[in-house]
């Protein structure tokens, strides 16, 4: 509403009032359009990667899981090597009691000879040779 005290505006005016305006709103539309691509790009953006972010947490599960299930495997095998060697000694340690008061295998008995010879004594040196020929 006018008021009475004020000069009357010229049309001229207003009319470039209202084209400076327009001009500002398609301005302000067109910056509006671009930062709302802009906006839906970054929004696209991100959806892509949470979508990667989710399939790499799930890569990550199943790697972990490996890991749990190759360590699992490993300490398995590594009792199962154990428990052979155990029962092999246990079969040892049987076969050595199962052995006790029965006679004793036959051996070949040498002579055996401690320390060196004096010099002096060749004759005897002779007989040790020959003896361990003759059981040869």
């Amino acid at each position: 509403m006018a008021r009475l005290n004020e000069p009357p505006v010229s049309t001229d005016s207003l009319e470039t009032l209202r084209r400076k305006l327009l001009r500002q709103n398609r301005d302000l539309a067109k910056s509006n359009n671009v930062r709302a691509l802009k906006i839906r790009e970054l929004e696209n953006d991100c959806a892509c990667m949470l979508s990667e972010n989710l399939q790499l947490r799930s890569r990550i599960l199943e790697l972990e899981k490996q890991v749990e299930d190759n360590d699992a495997r490993r300490i398995a095998d590594h009792a199962l090597a154990i428990k052979a060697k155990l029962e092999s000694q246990l079969t040892e340690w049987g076969d050595l009691i199962a052995g006790l008061g029965l006679e004793p295998p036959p051996s070949d008995t040498r002579p055996v000879f401690e320390g060196p010879l004096p010099p002096d004594d060749e004759q005897a040196a002779l007989m040790v040779v020959s003896a361990l020929l003759r059981d040869a």
